[in-house]
């Protein structure tokens, strides 16, 4: 009989195998290399796209290992940064291995906050160009989205399903 781990971070410092471990655990994905290859596919489609705005919890669990807890995740170069809600940051911090975990404030629950703060953070870090799926989004959540980046003076490219393609095609440890 199989069981799973309570949290990735169980088996975190272990490559992928193909089949179950030994010790009855189910393998954990490699979510680094996930995590470049949205990044690979949006390059594919904007080749001077910096980062992947990710806000679909579907897609960030599929990225982090998170169910819950972020509400933006954003992709970068070799690592990645979760933007998450104060009460949960401690379960985030444990199950989003090697993503930097920031909090809005201390109180980071209302979404337009939470939006100024992504696009202030992708700023910060001089990011010129990013991709962002729309179709995952509210209308209102997208324009104020667009707002922020323009009013910084960062490019927003639009993809959609970007993530979902890459959820579509099994990797060896989800057909375990």
């Amino acid at each position: 009989m199989l069981t799973l781990p309570a949290s990735p971070r169980q088996r975190h410092d272990q490559k992928c195998p193909v089949a179950p471990a030994a010790d009855g655990l189910l393998p954990v994905p490699d979510f680094c290399l996930r995590r470049q290859r949205a990044l690979a596919l949006a390059r594919g489609l904007h080749a001077d796209v910096d980062a992947v705005i990710v806000s679909d919890p579907l897609d960030i669990h599929y990225l982090t290992g998170s169910r819950h807890g972020i509400s933006w995740l954003v992709l970068l170069d070799g690592t990645a940064f979760a933007v998450s809600r104060h009460m949960l940051v401690s379960e985030v911090r444990a199950e989003a291995l090697n993503c930097e975990v920031l909090l809005a404030s201390a109180r980071s629950t209302d979404q337009t906050e939470l939006e100024k703060f992504v696009i202030a953070e992708v700023a910060r870090r001089e990011l010129a160009s990013v991709v962002i799926d729309p179709a995952k989004l509210t209308a209102q959540s997208y324009l104020r989205l667009a707002a922020h980046t323009m009013a910084t003076g960062i490019d927003v490219h639009c993809i959609s399903e970007c993530i979902a393609s890459l959820r579509a095609v099994k990797d060896s440890t989800e057909i375990a």
